[in-house]
C-alpha cells in the first residue's frame, strides 16, 4: 500500500540518495585527480633520486679514478649501493605510469643512463686492469655522459612538472564545477521539496477537506452525500478512509431506511391495533347497554304479571 508515511520516506530518502550520489561522484572525482597529483610527485621524487643517485655514482666513480687506484672496502660498497639504488630506481619507474610526454622523456634518461653506468663499469675495468691509456678520456667521457643525464633529468622533471600543473588545474577545475554544481543541485533539491511539499499538501489537505464537508453533511443528515471518486481511489490511507466513511454513509442509510420501515410498520400494527381495540370497546359497550335494556325489559314484565 502506498501510505502517505511510505511516500514521505521515499521523497526525503530520492533527496538524500541524489545529494549522496553527486556527492560521491565528485569525491570520487577528486579522489582521483589527487592521487594523480600525488602519483606524479613521488615519481618525481623517485627521478630526482635518480638524478642524485647519478651525480653520486660520478662523485664516487672521479674520487676512485683521482685516488689513481687506492681504494678502501668501504669506498667499493658505497660505489655498488649506489649502482644498486639506481638499477631498483629505474625498475620502479619502469613500472609507474607516466603520460606519452614524460614517458618518451624517462626513455631518453633510462638509455643515457644505461650509457652512463656502462660507461663507468667498462671504465672501472680498465682501470683496476692497470690500463691508463684511457685515463683522461674515460674520466672526460664520463663526465660528458653524466652531463647527457643530468639534462634529460632535468627535461624529465620539467615535463612532469608541466603535467602535474596540468593535473593542479582539473583539480582547481573540478573544485570549482563542484561547488558550482554542488550548490546548484541544493538550490534544485530545495525548489523540488517546496514544490513536492505543496503537491503533496495539496493532495493531502483536499481530500481532507472532503472528508471533512462529508462529515458536515453526515450531521446536517444528508446521507445522499458521496465522496469524490478520485479520493476513493486513493491507495492511501486517507483512500481507506474514505472507502470507510462512504461504506458507512451507505450502511447507515440502509440501517435508517430499515428503521423507518419498522417504525411504520409498528405503526400500522399500533393502527390495527387501536382500530381493534376501539371495536372491542364498542362491541362492549353494546353489549352493556343491551343487558341494560334486558333487565329493564325483565323488570317491566315482572311488575305487569305483579298487577
Amino acid at each position: 500500500m502506498n501510505t502517505i508515511r511510505s511516500r514521505l520516506i521515499w521523497a526525503f530518502l530520492s533527496v538524500i540518495i541524489a545529494l549522496l550520489a553527486s556527492s560521491l561522484i565528485f569525491f570520487g572525482i577528486s579522489v582521483w585527480e589527487v592521487r594523480q597529483y600525488r602519483s606524479i610527485s613521488d615519481t618525481m621524487i623517485i627521478q630526482h633520486r635518480l638524478i642524485e643517485n647519478a651525480e653520486n655514482l660520478i662523485n664516487s666513480y672521479n674520487k676512485r679514478v683521482q685516488s689513481a687506484g687506492i681504494e678502501s672496502r668501504g669506498s667499493r660498497k658505497e660505489f655498488d649501493d649506489i649502482k644498486k639504488e639506481i638499477k631498483t630506481l629505474t625498475v620502479t619507474l619502469d613500472n609507474t605510469d607516466l603520460n606519452l610526454e614524460s614517458r618518451s622523456n624517462y626513455l631518453g634518461l633510462k638509455a643515457s643512463m644505461e650509457d652512463f653506468t656502462n660507461h663507468i663499469d667498462n671504465s672501472i675495468k680498465r682501470f683496476e686492469e692497470g690500463n691508463i691509456e684511457d685515463y683522461f678520456s674515460d674520466y672526460n667521457e664520463a663526465n660528458k655522459k653524466f652531463e647527457f643525464v643530468r639534462d634529460n633529468g632535468t627535461t624529465l622533471i620539467f615535463s612532469q612538472l608541466k603535467y602535474s600543473y596540468s593535473i593542479r588545474e582539473r583539480i582547481d577545475q573540478v573544485y570549482r564545477i563542484g561547488s558550482i554544481l554542488t550548490l546548484s543541485w541544493l538550490v534544485l533539491s530545495a525548489i523540488a521539496c517546496i514544490i513536492f511539499i505543496l503537491r503533496f499538501s495539496k493532495r493531502l489537505t483536499k481530500p481532507l477537506a472532503n472528508l471533512t464537508y462529508a462529515s458536515q453533511q453526515l450531521a446536517n443528515e444528508n446521507l445522499d452525500f458521496r465522496i469524490d471518486k478520485k479520493i476513493l481511489q486513493e491507495k492511501s490511507e486517507l483512500g481507506i478512509l474514505a472507502n470507510s466513511f462512504n461504506t458507512m454513509t451507505i450502511k447507515l442509510k440502509d440501517k435508517i431506511s430499515q428503521l423507518n420501515s419498522i417504525q411504520a410498520e409498528q405503526a400500522k400494527q399500533i393502527s390495527e391495533a387501536e382500530r381493534m381495540n376501539k371495536l372491542m370497546i364498542g362491541r362492549e359497550l353494546k353489549m352493556i347497554e343491551l343487558k341494560k335494556e334486558i333487565e329493564e325489559l325483565k323488570k317491566g314484565k315482572i311488575n305487569e304479571e305483579n298487577k
